[in-house]
């Protein structure tokens, strides 16, 4: 390997693999987006699921985006690494702007609810 080419094969060893997360990445964030006005019922089975989700979403994000980063700094005229990291940069902003919901509905529960989830063991 050439010096200051990184070794992502740990992420991806193709770009089709890098696809196939981006197809998963879109599935996640659909179910994430179900929970839109669940989350501020005082409702601990619907946080749960929603935090299950969303951290799918989050980590599987993630690895998108330094791969595709890494990528782009490897060689900035290729392509498809051009490509790839516009679309990161653009489902990041996406991602965001989709997820907001989720920042206003748990800031506005009940803080006798939240104080009972302190002792729910599943949000240990």
């Amino acid at each position: 390997m050439a010096f200051g080419v990184w070794d992502l094969s740990h992420l991806y060893k193709t770009n089709d693999e890098f696809l196939a997360d981006l197809k998963m990445l879109e599935k996640y964030l659909k179910n994430a987006k179900k929970f839109k006005n669940k989350l501020n019922k005082n409702n601990a089975d619907d946080i749960i699921a929603y935090f299950v989700e969303e951290s799918k979403l989050s980590l599987t994000l993630e690895k998108l985006a330094v791969y595709a980063f890494c990528k782009q700094d490897d060689d900035s005229k290729n392509d498809t690494n051009v490509k790839n990291y516009a679309m990161i940069n653009d489902i990041c902003s996406k991602v965001s702007e989709e997820l907001a919901f989720s920042k206003t509905e748990l800031a506005s529960l009940d803080e006798k609810f939240l104080n009972s989830l302190k002792a729910d063991k599943r949000f240990a």
